[in-house]
């Protein structure tokens, strides 16, 4: 069936000509006229800007957006594969669970790339976590090596020698951010030192009752 045209045709502000009348006509004609002059006069191109690491960043992740739940599926297929010894780290935890949380932490982090305040909080309280959960600050390089090898084989051609080195930045950054949040041995014994002591009730000695 040959499709319908409305009285409008093909110009979506006939109906501003049909209920005003000429006057509108005449109007539109010297918009249109304002557009083919503008259009016709040659304004100097700009230079393109080069693009920075965050650039592309969010370039390439937006380009695997699709295939999210597969690269952390094969991250942690490589992690685990290539890193035995960090397997214990996941012990009675969902698999799904935790694929879920990795690809929610990726969007998170790359949306808040620029805004570094947002950023430096939540990769401090993550960090934090982590030293809770026992991982090992030379943990932090496998991770990134894990994940850098499946962002390759899944970017294919996109995966420049640019995007890759905004990458490895990126991962170095937040490492270095997470592992900042990492308090010292010393810094933990004396923290339990503390609460040990604030829970330590100290009354008032007793005096001696006289008998009479």
């Amino acid at each position: 069936m040959a499709e319908r045209k409305s009285a409008m045709g093909n110009d979506p502000l006939a109906w501003l000509a049909e209920e005003y009348g000429g006057v509108v006509e005449k109007e539109l004609a010297v918009e249109k006229n304002k557009t083919k002059s503008a259009k016709s006069t040659p304004t100097p191109a700009k230079a393109p800007s080069a693009k920075t690491d965050t650039d592309y960043v969010e370039e390439s992740f937006s380009a695997l957006a699709d295939k999210g739940q597969q690269i952390v599926a094969d991250f942690y297929a490589h992690l685990f594969k290539h890193y035995p010894e960090l397997a214990p780290l996941f012990d009675d935890i969902s698999k799904a669970g935790q694929q879920k949380k990795l690809l929610a932490a990726l969007t998170l982090l790359v949306k808040s790339l620029r805004d570094p305040d947002i950023l430096q909080a939540y990769l401090k309280g993550l960090g934090a976590r982590h030293q809770s959960y026992g991982v090992d600050p030379h943990d932090y390089g496998k991770v990134a090596n894990s994940l850098l090898v499946v962002l390759e084989q899944h970017a294919g051609e996109l995966w420049t020698f640019d995007v890759k080195t905004a990458w490895e930045k990126t991962l170095n950054t937040v490492a270095q951010i997470m592992q900042n949040a990492y308090e010292s041995v010393d810094e933990q014994e004396m923290a339990g030192t503390a609460v040990n002591l604030s829970l330590i009730h100290i009354s008032e000695p007793t005096r001696p009752r006289l008998i009479s």
